[in-house]
């Protein structure tokens, strides 16, 4: 491979984007009220902080999951600065920042962008969470003499079968790394075939059986039993809504929708109302009456407390042809938990679950009045136990992560 020619061509076509990149940018910091993301993503405006262990998080979930990795590294690691591509990620960074954890945008990857935040930073040691495989960023930390770790390292099926350009730009960055340490075998064999040194990929495990707040205790935040339907897309509030209306336990439970994008919250209540479901909006500071059938939690950074006091847990992203989202969280607070068809996001985690009998799937969302048939009369009750038992038998892996990283990451001075 020539790397020179797979950087100019990856370059060249990053140069033609430049325009409607910044123009997104820009609208991002606007919408978001957030200077500083405007500045740092063109690499502007990061505080110096030399000699750090730098850790990037594409998003929230990312975050949520490198969270007690980032904690564990701290008692070593006196200083940690923490990237993410969004605001939301910033704003779960800056909830558990504390002195010698910082959080910055990463810039996007033009070459200008990415050496001034490597001058600036001067990083010394790079962990990368799953799939962030961002050329430029792996050609300036080889120019720094860095080689970056990539931890629970998962591929997804749109990234190996991108087009032929772009897996060779792929290629081209796992060439630079110290270490791909891998989620599952699946995804250990797919970063080889992508083109990663056999002899640096490593199955690990998910790094998210590990999670904080696990076992803390949470707050009701609701006041009420309820039924939770997590991390939801628009193709599905209004269904899992109506479906629950009809149902019995619609007499004895409240529904709560937290949707996957906060903002979307005033707008599913809108559509709600229309079919005169009456709803209660949680950022608007709604409360609770005795006549709400719907309760829109769209705020942030509370998912795992509704988790923790929900009768049960409908997982989003997994009726819509979206992969599914995380079914850890509500396995680790030991929920009933109800997922649709369309997991493949989560397929290692759905199978073992599965095998162990801590979770229900079911293949279309009008199955879900039957469900809830089982759930009212208690034959989903060991479910919640088994979840509970599954997410504590893996618990030693986030160890097993920070060994290998001890071997991958220089010395602290």
């Amino acid at each position: 491979m020539n790397e020179a020619r797979v950087l100019s061509g990856y370059r060249w076509r990053l140069f033609l984007l430049a325009l409607p990149m910044l123009a997104y940018t820009l609208y991002v910091a606007l919408r978001d009220k957030d200077a500083r993301y405007f500045c740092q993503r063109l690499g502007f405006r990061m505080e110096q902080t030399p000699r750090s262990l730098w850790v990037h998080c594409a998003s929230v979930g990312e975050v949520n999951a490198a969270r007690p990795m980032i904690e564990r590294l701290h008692q070593t690691w006196p200083s940690i600065i923490v990237t993410t591509n969004t605001t939301t990620g910033a704003q779960r960074v800056d909830s558990f920042a504390k002195n010698g954890i910082k959080h910055a945008y990463l810039p996007l990857d033009f070459c200008f962008a990415m050496r001034k935040f490597f001058r600036q930073v001067k990083p010394v040691g790079i962990v990368v969470l799953e799939t962030e495989l961002w050329p430029n960023l792996y050609a300036c930390a080889n120019e720094f003499n860095l080689k970056p770790a990539i931890v629970n390292a998962r591929l997804s099926h749109k990234t190996l079968n991108a087009k032929p350009w772009m897996r060779r730009a792929y290629q081209y960055c796992l060439k630079q790394i110290s270490a791909v340490l891998a989620k599952s075998e699946r995804d250990a064999e797919a970063f080889i075939s992508l083109g990663a040194p056999k002899d640096k990929v490593q199955t690990v495990g998910n790094i998210k059986l590990a999670q904080s707040g696990s076992g803390e205790q949470t707050q009701d935040i609701i006041g009420r039993s309820f039924v939770l339907a997590a991390s939801t897309h628009p193709e599905e509030e209004k269904e899992i809504a109506l479906i629950w209306r009809n149902h019995e336990c619609a007499k004895e439970c409240l529904l709560v929708i937290a949707p996957r994008h906060t903002q979307r919250g005033e707008r599913i209540a809108q559509q709600l109302r229309k079919h005169n479901i009456v709803v209660s909006v949680r950022s608007r500071g709604d409360p609770i009456g005795a006549d709400t059938d719907v309760y829109i939690a769209d705020t942030l950074g509370e998912l795992d407390a509704l988790y923790a006091h929900a009768q049960l847990a409908v997982m989003g992203g997994s009726f819509a042809n979206i992969g599914g989202h995380n079914i850890l969280e509500p396995a680790h607070r030991g929920a009933i938990i109800i997922c649709g068809p369309h997991m493949h996001n989560f397929k290692e985690e759905l199978d073992s679950l599965l095998t162990a009998g801590g979770i229900t799937q079911i293949e279309s969302i009008t199955e879900l009045e039957s469900v809830l048939d089982q759930f009212h009369n208690g034959a989903l009750d060991n479910t919640a136990t088994m979840a509970k038992r599954w997410s504590e038998s893996h618990r030693s892996v986030m160890d097993d992560y920070l060994s290998l990283l001890a071997k991958t990451l220089p010395p602290v001075d």
